[in-house]
């Protein structure tokens, strides 16, 4: 390769395109670099998972069932400790959030403006594609998005205790009244990597470094966070109706 193709390849990396999500019912806005991993690995039903081979980065959107016992306020922290859980993580920490954002009734679109007179990002949103024809309204019940982001230590694919990576975690969680389902987004960063992760063998140290800076990270959860869509609400089931 020509030493002036190089930039150009990292910006090709860049470049953002549509990703459809659970056969279409959602979709969300993500860079090229970020590649799908259904085609290389088995996902689960309610996962859609994007990784970049280069930098380990990872993107995880899922759809689990409403975790009442913690509540709106906790969501995402909830989620931040499961992801925790379900890594084996042997180091977890919060240092930001969580943060609740009450989002608009009745649309979608927009973004939603930061709470008090500190110069906080304007966070991201979800927008509701709505359908011709839906199993029930989505207009007029509350909605609510919470956000929090800290650190984990973790073995990638439980390679063991010699192995552990230090990485980033940002979450954020939706909740829509009248729908059983917390919806999760999930950024993943490497920090720090082991020699001896299968991590170590693989990650381009250059462009991490590049992609890592913690402003860019911010910056692009938020813009994939905006980005998501719901352009079929069948996707989700219905919360039981009051007796």
């Amino acid at each position: 390769m020509d030493a002036g193709d190089a930039p150009m390849e990292a910006a090709a990396r860049h470049v953002v395109r549509l990703a459809p999500l659970f056969g279409g019912a959602m979709s969300m806005s993500l860079a090229t670099r970020f590649q799908d991993m259904s085609e290389f690995r088995q996902i689960p039903d309610n996962q859609e998972v994007f990784a970049d081979p280069i930098t380990d980065q990872s993107v995880i959107i899922e759809l689990l069932s409403l975790q009442e016992e913690a509540g709106d306020d906790a969501a995402a922290e909830f989620h931040f400790g499961s992801i925790a859980q379900d890594n084996e993580a042997t180091q977890a920490a919060l240092d930001f959030g969580p943060v609740v954002r009450p989002l608009p009734e009745g649309g979608m679109d927009g973004f939603v403006p930061s709470c008090g007179p500190q110069s906080t990002p304007i966070p991201p949103i979800m927008k509701i594609v709505k359908p011709s024809c839906c199993t029930f309204c989505l207009a007029g019940h509350c909605r609510v998005m919470t956000l929090c982001s800290g650190t984990q230590v973790v073995a990638k694919f439980r390679e063991g205790a010699g192995r552990l990576n230090t990485i980033r975690v940002h979450v954020a969680c939706w909740r829509i009244r009248g729908i059983a389902t917390d919806i999760v987004l999930s950024y993943n960063t490497p920090l720090w990597i082991n020699n001896q992760s299968s991590s170590g063998e693989m990650v381009d140290v250059a462009a991490l470094q590049e992609d890592a800076v913690a402003a860019r990270v911010e910056q692009e959860f938020e813009a994939i966070a905006s980005s998501i869509a719901i352009h079929d609400v069948s996707l989700f089931d219905p919360l039981p109706a009051d007796p």
